[in-house]
């Protein structure tokens, strides 16, 4: 049954009282969310008919003057009322296009976030229109960066928000910021967004990443545990060991290997961590758990010489790690940001 609520026509906004052409823009429906089989809230996508100028469209996109003008199934009917059924946009976004289309600059926005922007993005790229934002770009596009730069799906809304209004800066900042934050299990709705290229590389970096920072933590875990043949005892030179209470390397490697296995467990690794975590973890946040671990191991006093100093280099290879990151791009996809910068002024001529 039908949402009581749910309007019957769409709401109709007047751009240009003597326009010829009615877009019918949006689907009217109710979005449902249950939880467990019972019905808990819903909210309604109301489509909006908008009565416009259908040459001042052709003359803002060359995509609209081709549907309006060219002979296709939205061009003017020898009869009746022209009307354009647009159902898979944005009514917002579209109202905010139009009426910049239509001077009517009181009805644009002053203020957007990720997701508003990310909408208005899609459409003015879809029909050509992304030259039009050109007054609005940098103030809207910092507004957007501020709200969702620190925020992992509004921040793959961003890197297709920079991707199409051609900001090289913010791009590459986005893209190295997902390879680090953001979760193994996310990573496939990038390619949604963003050319496939750029998805793979954003995603090779965060494995890269977590696999770099754990190859010392992992050599360190092998040579305690023995099974690096590296380990045994008689390739340690005995000596006093503050952390095992006597000359013995081999007591001194089980502690550490207790350690280690208790304290991969807290911040939720598996011991054989390698193989295992790969999923659910984000660069930064594994960063920081082997900060906490190498912070809680006792300072060691010892002619062990190797462990110790696997683990001394293990905890200071983290920063070094991080912050050797990089996202580097293409050339044509610098070409593209460039033409795409060029159009919004966000690219310097």
């Amino acid at each position: 049954m039908p949402c009581p609520d749910l309007p019957a026509e769409p709401a109709t906004v007047v751009f240009d009282a003597d326009g010829d052409l009615v877009l019918n823009v949006g689907i009217t429906k109710c979005e449902q969310y249950p939880f467990a089989g019972v019905h808990i809230s819903h909210v309604h996508n109301v489509a909006s008919a908008f009565r416009v100028c259908s040459r001042a469209m052709a003359r803002a996109s060359p995509v609209w003057r081709s549907m309006l003008f060219g002979g296709f199934a939205e061009s003017k009917p020898t009869s009746g009322n022209w009307v354009v059924n647009l159902p898979d946009d944005s009514p917002q976004a579209m109202s905010t296009l139009l009426g910049i289309v239509h001077a009517k600059f009181d009805d644009v926005p002053q203020t957007v976030g990720p997701h508003e922007l990310f909408d208005i993005a899609v459409i003015a790229d879809k029909y050509d229109l992304t030259h039009l934002l050109k007054p609005w770009a940098r103030v809207w596009l910092d507004q957007a960066w501020e709200q969702g730069k620190k925020h992992f799906q509004s921040s793959i809304l961003l890197l297709w928000i920079t991707w199409v209004l051609g900001d090289q800066n913010y791009f590459v900042s986005t893209a190295k910021w997902l390879a680090l934050n953001m979760k193994s299990e996310y990573l496939f709705k990038l390619s949604l967004y963003i050319p496939p290229d750029v998805s793979e590389r954003i995603i090779k970096t965060h494995y890269d990443t977590i696999a770099t920072l754990l190859q010392p933590w992992e050599q360190l875990y092998l040579h305690v545990s023995g099974a690096d043949s590296s380990s045994a005892s008689n390739g340690e030179a005995h000596g006093y060991c503050s952390f095992c209470g006597d000359d013995n390397p081999d007591k001194c490697h089980t502690l550490l290997l207790g350690f280690l296995q208790r304290s991969f467990r807290e911040a939720h690794l598996f011991p054989e961590f390698a193989r295992s975590i790969m999923l659910g973890k984000t660069a930064s946040k594994m960063a920081l758990y082997l900060k906490h671990t190498a912070s809680r191991i006792p300072v060691l006093v010892s002619a062990h010489w190797s462990s110790h100093t696997i683990v001394a280099n293990a905890a200071e290879g983290i920063n070094k790690v991080m912050g050797s990151v990089r996202f580097e791009l293409t050339e044509s996809e610098i070409k593209h940001l460039r033409a795409q910068g060029m159009k919004t002024g966000l690219c310097p001529q």
